[in-house]
């Protein structure tokens, strides 16, 4: 009895995660992360800790690395 108790715990726990995590999405909310630290640069001049934190402040990326982007890191589509 406990285990069908614990699976229906389960259960209710993943279908509150998946609510929560829609409802983030659909008010643009982002779920980034700081351990993968590789820090961009935006077009707008800001560092960003990683691409991610970049797209949630829909930022096209200048370069990789820290601001102010050096000539060889520069991307070419501009």
């Amino acid at each position: 009895m406990m285990s069908i108790e614990i699976i229906a715990l389960l259960l209710v726990c993943s279908t509150l995660s998946a609510t929560v995590e829609a409802k983030r999405k659909a008010k643009g909310e982002c779920n980034c992360t700081l351990q993968d630290f590789e820090p961009v640069c935006g077009k707008n001049g800001v560092t960003y800790s990683n691409s991610c934190f970049l797209r949630c402040a829909r930022v096209r990326q200048a370069c990789e690395g820290e601001c102010p982007c050096e000539l060889k890191r520069l991307h070419q589509n501009e």
